[in-house]
């Protein structure tokens, strides 16, 4: 859950102006504990691994759901960062070779909403 709300401040600058750092570049989510009242899109780019003998199953897909372009990788075990073969590794590396390409389309979309969002005067 922590993760979750770092990130949507870090998303709004709340944490840039605090803290001054920028916002991360991806998120990696073994885990799927979250707070489910919050309602809102996520820009971070993520990979989540998801355990088809894990507790929380659900809650990780409903977790990735609340980003924009996930990628899911899933997995035998339990809840837990699992063991993964060269093809999981593979995609993994793809998608975070593409995150500056994934963060500029991000940029130019929540420009566009934000200009979208402007009262028109």
């Amino acid at each position: 859950m922590m993760a979750q709300q770092v990130l949507k401040a870090n998303e709004n600058g709340d944490l840039k102006d605090k803290l001054k750092v920028e916002a991360p570049w991806f998120g990696i989510f073994c885990s799927a504990v979250f707070d489910k009242n919050l309602d809102f899109t996520l820009t971070t780019p993520s990979v989540h691994l998801i355990g088809k003998k894990d507790f929380t199953i659900d809650e990780g897909y409903i977790l990735s759901s609340m980003f924009y372009n996930p990628i899911v990788i899933k997995h035998a075990e339990t809840h837990k960062f699992p063991k993964l073969n060269q093809y999981d590794i593979d995609a993994i590396n793809k998608y975070l070779s593409n995150v500056p390409e994934i963060k500029r389309e991000i940029q130019k979309m929540m420009a566009l909403r934000k200009k979208q969002m402007r009262p028109k005067l």
